[in-house]
This record gives structure tokens, sequence and C-alpha cells, in this order.
């Protein structure tokens, strides 16, 4: 497959390292999946975007929760955790193209998932800094949203934002700031997450 040559990186955009998933796949669907996260990373790393989001966005088709209805317990651990990464690592991506609402909504979606109270066990399969990462991706899609001037018009019953333009003399408005709000509530979260992992090891 050809693939057009890498777009230079934004200057304001501060690559952050990949967490890889390491864990052993059982299902058919997830074992393709894991294979379309790894694919999705090295295209991600080497810039290749469009790619990159082409493979997260199967391995999020091959791990839709109604596609294993006969897993046992610890394959859908597995999956969600798989589910999980493709959506944070999309975020990374959309975020490379600078389309910010995209990755904001992945993120969340990414979140979302270890919110759940049956994913409790899930979440000890992550590895450190991927929650902190996830929250950093909002944050940084939100601050991209405003500094577009975009605001949340908005939610839907299934989680996702809808965003819109916010009309001139607005920008220090409601709208903007609720977005400076999210980024600030976000990067905090990730910090904590750091930090508590810190006091943890040491």
């Amino acid at each position: 497959t050809i693939h057009n040559p890498p777009p230079k990186q934004p200057a304001n955009l501060q690559p952050i390292e990949l967490t890889m998933p390491t864990m052993t796949a059982t299902a058919p669907s997830s074992t393709a999946a894991l294979s379309h996260i790894t694919k999705g990373d090295s295209l991600l790393i080497d810039g290749f975007y469009d790619a990159a989001i082409e493979n997260y966005t199967t391995a999020i088709c091959l791990t839709d929760k109604t596609t294993d209805v006969n897993a046992n317990s610890n394959a859908e651990d597995n999956n969600v955790v798989l589910r999980f990464r493709s959506f944070t690592h999309r975020s990374e991506a959309y975020l490379s193209k600078l389309k910010y609402s995209h990755a904001y909504n992945d993120a969340r979606a990414a979140l979302a998932l270890m919110e759940e109270a049956s994913a409790k066990p899930a979440s000890l399969l992550l590895r450190q800094g991927e929650l902190a990462l996830a929250h950093d991706r909002i944050a940084r899609s939100s601050m991209g949203l405003f500094n577009a001037n975009m605001g949340i018009a908005a939610r839907g019953k299934n989680g996702r934002v809808a965003f819109v333009k916010l009309m001139q003399g607005q920008m220090m408005g409601e709208g903007a700031d609720e977005m400076k709000e999210e980024a600030r509530k976000h990067w905090q979260w990730a910090l904590e997450l750091v930090l508590e992992h810190s006091d943890l090891v040491n």
C-alpha cells in the first residue's frame, strides 16, 4: 500500500509516547483488533495519520461488545481494554490532524468505558499512564477547540458532544470559557493520576 508523505508535525503539538498493547488476545476478533491497533500505532508514529485512523476504526468495530456476546469475563475485560486503546489512540491521531472535535469525542468514549462499574476489572489491565493520557488528550483537544473559538452546542445520550463556532464577540463568553475549564479539569485529573501512581511506587 502506498501512503502519502507524512505532514509536518504542528509546532504547538507535543508528541506523546503511545502505550502499546501487550496483553494476549484470545478471541479471533480480539486478535484481529490487537493487530490493527499495533499497525495503527506504527503508522501514527511514522506520521501516516489517515491510515492509522483507518486501523483504529477497524479495531473499534471489531471490539464492539455486540460482536462477542458469548465471551467469558476475562475475554470481555480484554475486549474493553482493546476498545479503550482503539479510541484513545485514534484520538491522538485526530489531534495530529488538528481535528479537535473528533479527538475530544474519542478520548471521552475511551474514558467512558472505564467509568462503567463493569469495567473496573478491565481498568486493572491498563498500563501506567494510559488513563492520564486519555485525560491529557481531552485537555489538548479542548484547548484546540478554544483557540478555534468553538463551544459545546449539545451533548448526545451516547455521550458524544457536538460543537459550534461561536459568534464574533463571544470569545470571552461562557462557551469559550467552558472549553478552557474542560482543559484545566482534565489536565488536573491527569496530574493526579500520575502523582497517585508515583506515590504507590515510592
